[in-house]
């Protein structure tokens, strides 16, 4: 008589191995990094369209953006560090965010005050504080994650447009999905190599 193994269960209620468990949180990591990267592109051509139809909104909005990209990246650090992600301990990484994040707050008070004193105009104190927010997402993404200089770099190609283009909508939007796309795809390409080397 032949020995039916007991205990036989179907392929999808085995328990993973090692390397699939590891495969399936580098998955669920790359899906947040790129949920992530995504909200803020599209946060920053939400900015770009209104940079170029309201001057005085688009200055508010870039106000509001510091703030809740500050929230946005501070909790993706401390959950990328709780996830042992960036080999820095949680409240380390809270602290440099706090103060990259207090001090961008800070300097675009400044470009508010300056605004209310009338030395700049509303167009002038959006682009201000779209070069705070392009510079501090920038020694983010030497912090947090590569992919935030990719963000810094649309803030800083439509800060440039803005400066010298009346009407440059549609070539930040089609060159921010370009990068945008590129972007997510060096990632999930990023992630099938490491996947294959290990």
């Amino acid at each position: 008589m032949s020995e039916q193994p007991t205990g036989t269960a179907t392929s999808s209620s085995l328990p993973l191995t090692a390397k699939e468990q590891k495969r399936v949180q580098f998955l669920k990591r790359i899906k947040i990094d790129s949920i992530i990267f995504l909200v803020l592109v599209i946060a920053a051509l939400i900015g770009v369209a209104m940079t170029n139809s309201t001057k005085a909104q688009a200055y508010l909005y870039w106000w509001i953006l510091i703030g809740v990209e500050a929230v946005i990246v501070t909790a993706w650090a401390v959950w990328l560090s709780r996830q042992q992600l960036l080999k820095k301990p949680s409240n380390l990484v809270l602290y440099e965010q706090l103060v990259l994040w207090g001090a961008a707050l800070g300097a675009v008070f400044i470009v508010y005050r300056i605004m209310i004193l009338g030395q700049i105009d509303f167009n002038a104190a959006g682009l201000l504080m779209l070069l705070v927010l392009a510079l501090v997402t920038f020694i983010d993404g030497a912090l947090v994650s590569w992919k935030l200089f990719v963000v810094s770099l649309i803030f800083i190609i439509t800060l440039l447009f803005a400066s010298y283009v009346e009407k440059f909508l549609w070539t930040i939007i089609i060159l921010a999905l370009l990068i945008a796309g590129a972007t997510i795809g060096v990632s999930y390409w990023r992630s099938r190599k490491d996947d294959s080397e290990t």
